[in-house]
């Protein structure tokens, strides 16, 4: 028999350093996306009523709840606190079907429609795919 405790130990150490490396690498390869707004683009952003002018750029307008609440709450805190009945909705979650006849017309330069979580189906310059990455 084989023994296999060096292996499955060297093997997460292997794993983690995998994701780490990616990681590292990913993030140091990204770039800014586009330019920086000007002309119509930026007039359109300023007009915003998000938009602080003092500072260039958005802002929450919920700024002193968003800091209240993250005084009071951590993010350990909501991982590890028991269950409540604040964590399920109070009445079921409304489904809509899709008019498949109108995602599939090709009226528009991009349509999509969210399946549930982190899934998407994506209709971009009449090609229709599935983004999912779970």
């Amino acid at each position: 028999m084989v023994d296999l405790t060096y292996f499955y130990a060297n093997y997460f150490t292997m794993k983690q350093f995998f994701l780490y490396t990616t990681l590292l690498a990913v993030l140091s390869s990204c770039s800014s996306f586009g330019d920086a707004p000007e002309g119509e683009h930026l007039t359109r952003i300023s007009q915003s009523k998000n938009y602080n002018l003092k500072k260039e750029q958005f802002v929450n307008p919920n700024q002193d709840f968003m800091d209240k609440q993250s005084d009071s709450v951590s993010f350990w805190s909501m991982l590890t606190a028991p269950s409540s009945d604040l964590d399920y909705p109070n009445k079921k979650l409304p489904q809509i079907r899709a008019n498949m006849e109108e995602f599939l017309a090709d009226d528009s330069p991009m349509k999509f429609i969210w399946l549930g979580h982190s899934s998407f189906l994506i209709r971009m310059d009449s090609i229709t795919f599935l983004l999912d990455p779970v």
